[in-house]
């Protein structure tokens, strides 16, 4: 399975770091992406922040490192789309591997990819603080996902891909984490998620 990591291109150490950690698992073919820099590389790419975007947890607008991660995974999306790619694995340079990885990633290559658009391998479950109820159990290791955020390591395939690299997604920018749970509706504040309401949603599996 092609594996794309996220990491800006100067954080020689990082990339190591992470390229070390791989060694234990099965995951052989990977490439690193260079990381959009928020802080210098804004200006090179057309886009537009969703107008009224306040973070639903800190309150806080989004900042350019925000906005540089969202570019980063779009620019993978585009990729996947592009050159025909049926499933990716996506991960941060800072994702950490547990010891039964290599297990549990083996068996959940065993799921049909017609099954899920979106398979999110680790996240912080927001679901609870907003008491949207339990998530649905799909099996014993893995449900359909309510509102979470983190995106250091997620399965994407050819058809969620294009789902997340829609018309509207450059036009409307949040923190990609929430624009994930905006696009497999599951998301609790409908002044964001109804920029997108007619947009096609993901079908979301999550450990």
């Amino acid at each position: 399975m092609k594996t794309f990591i996220i990491s800006l291109k100067h954080e020689t150490a990082r990339r190591q770091s992470i390229e070390n950690r791989l060694n234990a698992t099965n995951i052989t073919d990977f490439s690193f992406i260079d990381a959009v820099y928020g802080i210098t590389d804004l200006h090179k790419y057309n886009f537009k922040v969703m107008p009224d975007w306040v973070d639903p947890i800190t309150k806080w607008k989004i900042n350019v490192n925000e906005i540089g991660c969202f570019l980063s995974h779009y620019s993978i999306w585009k990729q996947i789309i592009d050159n025909n790619i049926d499933v990716a694995l996506i991960l941060e340079d800072d994702c950490v591997f547990k010891d039964d990885f290599n297990t549990k990633f083996t068996e959940i290559l065993q799921i049909d990819t017609t099954t899920y658009d979106y398979f999110t391998l680790g996240r912080n479950r927001c679901c609870r603080a907003y008491h949207m109820g339990p998530e649905t159990v799909i099996h014993d290791d893995y449900v359909i996902p309510k509102y979470s955020y983190n995106t250091h390591s997620y399965l994407l395939t050819y058809t969620g891909a294009k789902i997340l690299a829609n018309e509207f997604a450059l036009e409307y920018i949040t923190p990609v984490d929430e624009y994930i749970s905006i696009m497999y509706e599951s998301f609790p504040f409908t002044k964001y998620s109804d920029y997108f309401k007619n947009m096609r949603k993901l079908r979301a599996f999550g450990l």
